[in-house]
C-alpha cells in the first residue's frame, strides 16, 4: 500500500472535491484510504471475507485466513487451515470421497492434493507428523508490527 499511498497523495487535489469516494479494496485498502483522506467519506464497496485468489469473475479462491501461526512451509505451501472447511491441521476428514471435499464436492480435498504432492516429493513421512492445536487467540486481535 505505500506505493498506493504515494499514487493516491497525487490526486489529491482532485479528491478534495469528492463528497466521497468509493473504494473497491478490503477493508485494509479503505483503511489506509480514509486515513489518507481524513475529511472526506469512505465508503467500501466490497466486503472482504478471507485473502485468496481471484481465478475468473465472480470464482475467488480462499489462500490465507491470517491465523498468525502460518504453517504452509510444512505442508508442501498449501494451507489446510484455508482451503479446508473443516479447518482440519492433522489429515483429511472423515467424509472426503475421491480427493473430494464432503463440504464442496466440486474442490479437491486439501488433504488429497498435500499427500500427493508429498508422495511426489518423497516425504510421504511428513504426513504422519501429528499438528499441534493452533493458537486462534493469535489471529483474534488487532496486530501492528513494528520493526
Amino acid at each position: 500500500l505505500q506505493k498506493d499511498r504515494h499514487i493516491l497523495r497525487s490526486y489529491r487535489r482532485e479528491l478534495q472535491r469528492a463528497k466521497k469516494v468509493l473504494v473497491l479494496s478490503c477493508g485494509n485498502g479503505v483503511q489506509v484510504i480514509s486515513e489518507i483522506l481524513h475529511n472526506i467519506e469512505v465508503v467500501s464497496g466490497t466486503d472482504t471475507l478471507f485473502l485468496g485468489e481471484i481465478r475468473h469473475a465472480n470464482d475467488f479462491e480462499k489462500r490465507c485466513m491470517m491465523c498468525g501461526e502460518c504453517i504452509i512451509d510444512v505442508f508442501e505451501s498449501m494451507c489446510p487451515i484455508s482451503r479446508c472447511p473443516k479447518h482440519m491441521l492433522n489429515g483429511p476428514c472423515g467424509g472426503s470421497r475421491n480427493g473430494k471435499c464432503e463440504v464442496y464436492p466440486e474442490l479437491d480435498c486439501i488433504w488429497f492434493l498435500i499427500y500427493n504432492r508429498l508422495i511426489e516429493r518423497g516425504k510421504v513421512l511428513l504426513y504422519k507428523k501429528i499438528q499441534e492445536p493452533k493458537d486462534w487467540s493469535k489471529s483474534l486481535e488487532m496486530r501492528r508490527i513494528l520493526e
